[in-house]
């Protein structure tokens, strides 16, 4: 294949003036594309950046405000706990003092019904020993006879008491 000088250089002229019309006609649109697609390219990674930061940062938060509500549960429980272990105690304090009322109080109805027997026992001995006094006064008696009253005496007792 053999080219003539001629053909050449007007191959290279017309090469020169398509390179040229291609950069003033073709080029600025495909670089603005271009451009403009590198520029949306590079915001989508910003925005897709700040996304990550700001999902980090409400991540972060977000297990902040869980330990802290984890926290405040615990101390709640905590309080409900202490408040529950009071009231037993006061309960436990004041059912204990209840039950030393009503066993002092059982004690004092004993003692008093005990000074009550016995004040009425000692009612009975006095009647019975005068009763039998008179009895010995009014007439004489033998040895016998003072032992039958006495006997005798004895017995009230035993069935009044």
């Amino acid at each position: 294949m053999y080219m003539s000088l001629p053909t050449m250089i007007a191959e290279i002229l017309s090469f020169v003036v398509f390179f040229i019309l291609l950069q003033r006609v073709a080029f600025p649109p495909v670089a603005r594309i271009l451009e403009e697609r590198r520029r949306r390219v590079t915001e989508a990674l910003k925005d897709a950046e700040r996304e990550r930061q700001e999902a980090e940062r409400l991540r972060r938060t977000l297990e902040e405000e869980l330990e802290e509500a984890r926290r405040e549960a615990r101390r709640i429980l905590d309080q409900a706990v202490k408040q529950a272990q009071a009231e037993s105690q006061e309960l436990l304090a004041r059912a204990k003092h209840e039950a030393e009322q009503l066993v002092k109080s059982a004690r004092d109805e004993v003692e008093a019904e005990k000074e009550r027997a016995l004040r009425s026992m000692h009612e009975q001995v006095v009647e019975l020993s005068v009763a039998i006094a008179e009895k010995i006064l009014l007439r004489e008696v033998d040895e016998r006879e003072h032992r039958a009253l006495i006997d005798r005496f004895l017995a009230e007792v035993g069935s009044a008491s």
